[in-house]
């Protein structure tokens, strides 16, 4: 019961439902979507590691990619890319996804679709990315936190935002953990819709992890979402 994984990994294969909710859901959905025979299910799984690698090593950082996901449907692969600047993925007239879905082709050998989706800014790994950049440019590590925090907790849809910072805080020399709070993030509740966030800073003294962790309301249709009190586990 410990608070060292990701909550979605915590609730992967989870269907939930809540008092009001007419249908359940899943508590978490899957980054890769497909189902595949036992002695093929390496080879589609080190393609999917390969995805990832080739749309990091084109976009980087700079690109605000929050989430890749992956689906095999068609005898097709169907890639999602989340990001908060979707132009920058796209490049003008396109240009850049299509080169990316032709070097992803060659590198699997299956025909790809590429779909880019514009993310919120709220999205804990955006976050977690902006904070990581604020600190490689030495901005103190509790005003990046308390300014995310404060941006996050504006949102509406928002009920809590907790942020993890290690490392050698403001160069100290023995490295430690600072947490900070706001709202309400119930990492044990499988009904709380809980998402991770994860980011390195690359500082002069030392690697700086940072990590996010939002809660947010769950909509019902028709209806304006307010956080419940309980659930049912299906």
């Amino acid at each position: 019961m410990g608070q060292k994984i990701p909550a979605k990994a915590n609730r992967l294969g989870v269907w939930v439902r809540r008092e009001k909710d007419a249908e359940p859901r899943l508590a978490a959905e899957y980054s890769s979507s497909w189902f595949e025979e036992f002695n093929d299910f390496a080879d589609s799984l080190e393609k999917d590691w390969k995805i990832r690698e080739a749309i990091a090593k084109k976009y980087g950082k700079k690109a605000g990619i929050s989430e890749i996901i992956i689906a095999r449907k068609d005898k097709k692969v169907e890639i999602n890319i989340r990001s908060i600047r979707p132009a920058t993925v796209l490049g003008k007239d396109n240009q850049k996804v299509d080169e990316l879905k032709g070097h992803i082709k060659d590198l699997i050998q299956e025909n790809v679709k590429v779909n880019v989706i514009e993310a919120s800014s709220t999205d804990p790994q955006i976050i977690a990315e902006k904070i990581a950049y604020d600190l490689e440019r030495r901005i103190a590590f509790r005003r990046a936190a308390k300014t995310a925090i404060s941006k996050a907790m504006a949102s509406p849809d928002v009920i809590g935002i907790k942020i993890i910072i290690s490392g050698r805080l403001g160069g100290a020399e023995i490295a430690r953990t600072e947490w900070y709070l706001e709202g309400k993030v119930p990492l044990h509740t499988w009904y709380a819709n809980v998402k991770n966030g994860f980011a390195e800073a690359e500082t002069t003294y030392g690697i700086i992890g940072v990590k996010v962790i939002i809660n947010r309301q769950i909509s019902s249709p028709g209806k304006q979402p307010v956080p419940s009190k309980g659930a049912k586990t299906k």
